[in-house]
């Protein structure tokens, strides 16, 4: 394939059909934010944690980069003090990254594959869970698909190449402002110029790493004025000291890609990585080398399976060139892609209903994962009383998850909720930023496990003065009793 075969002409003319997918995109957004209205689930542990930061607007944090805060800060900001208000931009943001791969498979392919593309995105397994969780992995894939809609549209106007080059630097420097993973945008683009642009190589990735720098600036500022604290935070993620060697791990990652993109569809992907010609090495350079270094990862030590995500923009772009090459509905590969993207809304109108309804029914495994989002409103409700007896103006929390959630339930009032370093050496942002010491300030309501006490020695504790016993599921309940210092 040359270098000019990778693009192919398509019309730009909207059609009734692309008229009616669109209504349907935005009717799946709307029943997202219907959910998101509806559910009685409290903010996840990290969704909590980035709202905290939002309530503190700054360049970094200890363990990510700041646009999630941003991002949660403008909502909340606009929307009041809500869950769905912090959850809404992730759908808003999903929403959008399927009109964007609709674009960047029209242009590469047909239309057929910008609205199979578009199709293909929004019944993603992960793309349904993660239309209704905030994560730092939405805006990283926005604006991932920016970047590479900039890279091709440069394939087409030649006369424009290193201004569009400049803006996929942009696109990913944003994306690293949301996800480190970013940087594989780097890697992907410039395997793609040095193998098909040998020549011009040298004088587009400039502009290219110009684009990221300038865009990626405020957070790069701001690990060089903190010790690269995030970077070092990122290092100990991967724990790669002390391999593990694991093919039981890497079974595992790979395994969850196939619950990340859909049981049927990666394998479809994986046929059409070889059976699809055109654009070929343009979307394996943004797709293959993720996946390979995750894998890696996964057999060293371990990797989750969201760790990957950043591949599967190209992954689906490739794949919706794919399928529209189907010569009508009785092909084998458009009954398989059919069937394909059947299962995939089925998994993804399963988690919309148990996302709203707050529970999965019957498909309820024994240890519920949704326990981890119930009750902190009720523990909170239970703490006020008690809060405002003693006039308290800080809590100290028996863990990360705590520290992060209830912050957000006591909301608006003026208390800064702590937790204790152990060993003086901080594992999270609340160990950096909000350390208990005898400095802090009292009154200090701690809360901790039953037939326990707080573990600061250098204070005075009085209590159990209160307790909350709040059942998180059929089978478990969240139990906290309260102490007090004066």
């Amino acid at each position: 394939m040359t270098h000019n075969q990778m693009i192919t002409s398509s019309s730009t003319t909207w059609t009734p059909i692309d008229k009616w997918l669109l209504y349907a995109l935005i009717c799946l957004a709307l029943a997202r934010i219907t959910a998101l209205l509806m559910t009685p689930l409290s903010l996840g542990v990290d969704e909590a944690q980035y709202w905290v930061w939002s309530q503190n607007l700054d360049f970094g944090y200890y363990s990510k980069p700041p646009f999630i805060a941003w991002l949660i800060g403008l909502s909340h900001g606009l929307f009041g003090h809500a869950s769905w208000a912090v959850r809404l931009p992730a759908t808003l943001l999903q929403f959008a990254i399927s009109l964007v791969l609709w674009r960047a498979a029209r242009l590469l392919f047909t239309a057929s594959a910008g609205r199979i593309a578009a199709i293909l995105w929004s019944v993603m397994p992960a793309v349904g869970l993660g239309g209704l969780v905030i994560s730092t992995d939405t805006p990283l894939l926005f604006f991932w698909s920016v970047g590479l809609v900039c890279l091709i549209t440069s394939e087409q106007r030649h006369h424009q190449t290193r201004q569009l080059i400049f803006a996929a630097g942009l696109a990913a420097g944003c994306a690293m402002l949301s996800k480190y993973a970013a940087l594989y945008f780097l890697l992907g683009a410039a395997l793609y110029l040095i193998l098909t642009m040998k020549k011009r190589a040298s004088h587009l990735l400039p502009p290219l790493l110009a684009g990221f720098v300038i865009a990626a600036s405020p957070n790069l500022l701001w690990n060089l004025a903190n010790g690269f604290v995030t970077f070092q935070h990122l290092g100990e993620n991967a724990n790669l000291s002390v391999p593990s060697y694991s093919l039981a791990e890497l079974g595992r990652f790979l395994g969850g890609q196939f619950f990340v993109f859909g049981p049927l569809t990666l394998g479809l992907a994986f046929i059409a990585l070889y059976r699809q010609k055109t654009a070929r090495l343009f979307l394996t350079c943004f797709s293959l080398p993720v996946l390979v270094i995750m894998c890696v990862q996964a057999f060293l030590k371990e990797a989750n399976a969201n760790w990957a995500v950043s591949a599967y923009p190209a992954i689906t772009i490739l794949l919706a060139g794919w399928l529209s090459s189907a010569s009508g509905l009785r092909h084998w590969i458009a009954r398989t892609g059919l069937l394909a993207i059947a299962i995939n809304a089925g998994l993804v109108a399963v988690v919309t209903v148990s996302v709203a309804l707050g529970d999965f029914g019957r498909f309820t495994p024994k240890s519920d994962p949704l326990r981890r989002l119930r009750g902190w409103d009720m523990l909170a409700a239970d703490m006020i009383p008690h809060i405002d007896a003693y006039q308290v103006k800080t809590i100290l929390a028996d863990s990360r998850a705590a520290a992060a959630i209830l912050p957000f339930h006591l909301y608006p009032r003026d208390i800064i909720v702590r937790v204790f370093d152990h060993d003086n050496h901080p594992t999270n942002h609340f160990e950096r930023a909000y350390n208990f010491t005898k400095d802090s300030v009292k009154p200090t309501l701690a809360i901790t496990a039953p037939d326990s006490r707080p573990v600061p020695d250098f204070v005075t504790w009085t209590g159990p003065i209160g307790q909350s016993n709040v059942a998180i599921s059929a089978r478990r309940q969240r139990s906290k009793i309260f102490f007090i210092s004066q």
